[in-house]
């Protein structure tokens, strides 16, 4: 994990499931992206989700661990974005 702090994006796969408490408070505050693949990983405040969606890879935002850490993505990617979840519990369908 402490490889971890020079990097702009970190992917988190579900085999890391058990070290996020140890990969998070590494990077905590720090403007990295971070991104994964599954539900039970998303919940637990990572930024980028990807998901299928009739065979093709698209992806899920959450913006409040974004802006927490000092990051922004831009308009026309949130445009594509399959969901944008403005808040901890609400999302804006289509983004």
């Amino acid at each position: 994990p402490a490889d971890l702090v020079g990097c702009h994006v970190v992917f988190i796969g579900q085999g890391e499931r058990r070290n996020l408490r140890e990969i998070s408070e590494v990077i905590r505050d720090k403007p990295i992206l971070t991104v994964c693949d599954t539900d039970a990983l998303f919940t637990q405040g990572l930024m980028i989700k990807f998901v299928l969606i009739e065979g093709a890879v698209r992806f899920e935002v959450k913006l409040e661990p974004v802006s927490r850490v000092g990051l922004s993505i831009q308009s026309g990617m949130l445009g594509s974005a399959s969901r944008v979840w403005r808040k901890a519990s609400t999302s804006l369908d289509p983004p």
